[in-house]
């Protein structure tokens, strides 16, 4: 039998198989702290604290929106919206307009249910917040023109709405709300997972995803530190550039995980 060996490291800096995954989980870690900043905006504003808003389910991401100067209108969209970009295929949803810098627009397809809305909206406050972090700098959306990058920019944005609307206390909260229901059996997860999209507001779809989103940051935040080695570096990078105003939100996502016994998130 030939003995396999773990790849020596390469001009990319993968070192063990585990490395791109552990790196991967850093940068969504630095979106759900993106995610979490713009929650917390909103929630200390006026706007915020009039509306009564205090972290949990269902997220006001349409309220978010407006708070950041962003004018959502409905309409009937046409691929012929987008007919240049490698985005056209498919059904567009919505759209960020920077046409009037001064004045970004969300246009968003009137004719889709009330969660896909909620999820569309999350969608392109993603593209909106990575714009205003990269402002004065190359953007990554102008890296290249290549159906790759725009895929790896709606990757982020994707990652970054189900960060946004599904705040990881609110899930601990309903997977414990779940145990007092049903102390004498094990919790179906799908059970919670579609109660969680009907008080978000979400797409189950959407839910689903984003857990898993969740679940890959929390695997790596509570592992041993032998273990996440090229996270917490990754890490330390990020929060070294321009991401380095998240350290603050960074560090208490990483002190809720820990401090929350999950049976769902283990």
């Amino acid at each position: 039998m030939i003995e396999q060996k773990l790849p020596e490291e390469t001009s990319h800096g993968f070192t063990d198989v585990f490395c791109a995954y552990e790196e991967v989980c850093a940068l969504y870690l630095i979106l759900c702290a993106g995610a979490q900043e713009l929650r917390s905006k909103y929630m200390e504003s006026p706007e915020g604290r009039e509306n009564g808003y205090e972290g949990g389910l269902p997220v006001p991401v349409w309220k978010i929106a407006e708070y950041m100067g962003l004018t959502i209108q409905e309409r009937n969209l046409s691929i012929l919206d987008v007919a240049t970009s490698p985005v056209s295929i498919g059904m567009l949803m919505g759209k960020l307009d920077y046409g009037d810098p001064q004045k970004p627009i969300i246009h968003l397809e009137n004719g889709i249910s009330s969660s896909r809305k909620n999820y569309v909206v999350a969608h392109e406050l993603g593209h909106f917040w990575m714009k205003e972090l990269y402002k004065g700098a190359p953007e990554p959306e102008c890296c290249s023109d290549t159906r790759l990058s725009v895929r790896y920019i709606e990757m982020l944005s994707d990652a970054f709405s189900a960060f946004l609307l599904l705040p990881i206390g609110a899930l601990f909260q309903k997977e414990q709300e779940f145990i007092d229901l049903h102390p004498q059996r094990p919790v179906n997860l799908e059970e919670m997972l579609a109660d969680v999209a009907r008080d978000a507001n979400v797409p189950y779809y959407y839910v689903l995803t984003g857990y898993e989103y969740i679940k890959a940051i929390i695997c790596c935040v509570r592992a041993e530190p032998e273990d996440r080695k090229h996270f917490d570096a990754k890490l330390k990078a990020y929060l070294t550039g321009y991401f380095q105003n998240l350290r603050k939100q960074v560090d208490g996502i990483r002190e809720e995980i820990n401090r929350i016994d999950s049976i769902f998130f283990a």
